[in-house]
């Protein structure tokens, strides 16, 4: 068991690396946004998408190496594990190339009419994928064991030197920016690799892994489906509305994930804990605790993040980023729906870990058809966003009410209110503090405007929302489990 003090440690490295490498992160996002045109802009949001899908060429083995490793330690079954590292690294470096070679060959098979530079992109991440895998298995060998000191010095090196890379956007457009992709995974896999206790040896071993396939393929069905689950908004947008309100879409889409980043860590952080906790069957109530408190802690918090984003756009777009200004009204539903997403979270981990598969895949195909249905429904980006909100409400609810019932919580219907019940007063907050600022007539015509109007709603969100932080601190002691749990 992970003393407190080292699970501090493993935060505070892993926590303060990621911060600061999502907000290099975002601070590319708004580069770009200023680059490129809204059209533009949104073609690159879809070939990271594609990115995305493409980063699944392990089918699984990856994933079934970071259950594993804890699992296994959790068990005192220590000789399995570098076994199998190997199977998982020599397959991880195969599927990487295939799957590399098949991207660049499809490059030369669009349609005469495709922008050059999509086609050229396309060819650059080929080779994306293939450092992009081994970076992956570097960095899941190192979380697995809860080696956090070097995965987040390779993680900030990773987002450094590809906000740096940035640059190349000038010279070769989105070209240029894969280019600098590929030289920051070059350059945090040679630190990993140097750094890394995984020493490789040619060891194949094909009943092995057929064992870590079907160990990990449910969670690679999982996550391809949760991909498109958060990729159906945009590729409706991409097919049905064009590449410029694509691009406007994503500008809003962009700001609301900020909201994902801080509850991401910690749900990184703590999902080996967890995978040990089951792995070693230790009681429900033990397991329920990896659950309950980091879950309130981010119900409780994640509105500050949601009031930040959705103030924040709509006191600045309108001055700073004048040609997204189409975007600004699907900021709202959208960091509703992502704010659901993250107090859900440790949910999601749980159920993992309990391997409920088959729910969490329905959930998501549900929530998939609900942001579609909302799009005929409703039309236009008002309707993916609307959908998108809806959608992700719905997936999250029922995913804290199946954690709830993983650990045999005796008290699901207050969890799940507890859990939810803050972001309803959140957006209370939020919009109230709009119909505050309109009372006064604050209009924000200038940067100095929209300093005035940030400044006076986060006050005014303050006022309404921190009785509500006050009430779960008296009745759940919120802030002193804060700091048992770091």
């Amino acid at each position: 068991m992970v003393s407190r003090k080292q699970l501090f440690k493993d935060f505070s490295w892993y926590s303060s690396a990621t911060v600061a490498a999502k907000i290099m992160a975002f601070l590319q996002g708004i580069i770009l946004a200023k680059l490129f045109a809204p059209a533009y802009f949104g073609l690159w949001s879809i070939l990271l998408l594609v990115l995305s899908y493409t980063a699944y060429a392990h089918f699984g083995l990856l994933y079934a190496l970071v259950k594993q490793v804890p699992t296994l330690r959790g068990k005192g079954e220590h000789e399995r594990i570098a076994h199998a590292r190997q199977t998982v690294f020599i397959f991880s470096l195969v599927s990487g190339v295939a799957v590399g070679l098949v991207c660049f060959i499809a490059s030369f098979f669009l349609p005469a009419g495709y922008n050059p530079e999509l086609v050229s992109s396309l060819r650059l991440i080929s080779a994306v994928i293939v450092v992009q895998q081994m970076y992956f298995f570097y960095g899941e060998a190192l979380r697995a064991e809860n080696d956090f000191k070097y995965l987040s010095i390779a993680t900030f090196i990773f987002s450094f030197v590809s906000l740096v890379g940035t640059g190349f956007v000038l010279v070769g457009g989105l070209a240029g920016f894969f280019a600098g992709l590929f030289l920051a995974y070059v350059i945090a896999l040679w630190l990993m690799v140097k750094k890394s206790k995984f020493v490789f040896r040619f060891v194949f071993d094909y009943p092995e892994l057929k064992r870590l396939f079907w160990i990990g393929f449910p969670l690679f069905v999982y996550n391809i489906f949760s991909l498109v689950m958060l990729g159906t908004d945009r590729f409706l947008v991409a097919l049905k509305l064009g590449a410029t309100n694509l691009g406007y879409y994503s500008f809003a889409l962009m700001a609301a994930n900020f909201i994902l980043y801080l509850p991401a860590i910690v749900s990184t952080v703590l999902i080996i804990r967890l995978f040990e906790a089951v792995g070693a069957k230790r009681e429900n109530e033990n397991i329920s605790a990896h659950l309950m408190e980091p879950t309130l802690l981010l119900s409780c918090f994640v509105p500050l993040l949601f009031a930040f984003i959705v103030v924040g756009v709509e006191s600045f777009l309108p001055v700073v980023f004048v040609k997204y200004l189409p975007g600004i009204g699907l900021v709202l539903p959208l960091s509703l729906g992502i704010s659901f997403l993250s107090v859900s979270l440790m949910a999601g981990n749980t159920a993992i870990a309990f391997e409920k598969y088959r729910s969490i895949i329905s959930y998501c195909v549900i929530a998939s058809l609900i942001i579609a249905l909302f799009y005929f429904a409703v039309g236009g980006t008002s309707g993916v966003a609307l959908g998108v909100c809806v959608g992700l409400i719905f997936y999250s609810v029922l995913l804290l009410r199946l954690a709830a019932k993983c650990v045999s919580m005796n008290n699901k219907a207050e969890f799940m209110l507890m859990a939810t019940f803050p972001i309803a007063i959140g957006l209370f907050a939020i919009i109230f503090s709009s119909l505050a600022a309109s009372f006064f007539g604050l209009a924000n015509a200038t940067l100095w405007d929209g300093f005035e109007i940030f400044f006076f709603r986060l006050f005014v969100f303050g006022l309404v929302y921190l009785p509500v932080v006050l009430f779960f601190n008296r009745h759940y002691d919120l802030f002193s489990k804060l700091r048992l749990l770091l």
